[in-house]
């Protein structure tokens, strides 16, 4: 099995599992954001530098980023709830189930 084949097994699998549970925003960011590993490292950081007394806008600045990229995930995860109605009128998922039966069979 080559990379390739990987891929097509695993966004098939998603398709198929999209089209019986329509995405929701916080499915999509619990499943792939870095929104919890990025609010860990916000805080982290922000006490960290509160710690060394560095001044007040470097820890703003820290806050600020990871403000940023919350909300870029956020934007991201509402865009493609919002879109997937679209997307699925245009899959052909007569095709996507051939390709899902064709991996669920063993291979030999």
């Amino acid at each position: 099995m080559n990379r390739n084949d990987r891929l097509q097994r695993m966004i098939v699998r998603k398709l198929t599992m999209a089209r019986l549970k329509p995405p929701t925003i916080a499915g999509l960011l619990l499943v792939w954001s870095s929104l919890p590993l990025l609010a860990i490292m916000a805080v982290v950081g922000v006490v960290t530098l509160a710690a060394l007394d560095l001044p007040i806008p470097v820890s703003m600045l820290v806050a600020g980023m990871c403000i940023g990229a919350a909300l870029r995930d956020l934007g991201i995860a509402t865009k493609t709830v919002r879109f997937w109605p679209i997307q699925k009128e245009l899959l052909d998922w007569p095709k996507i189930e051939e390709l899902a039966k064709g991996m669920a069979a063993p291979s030999r």
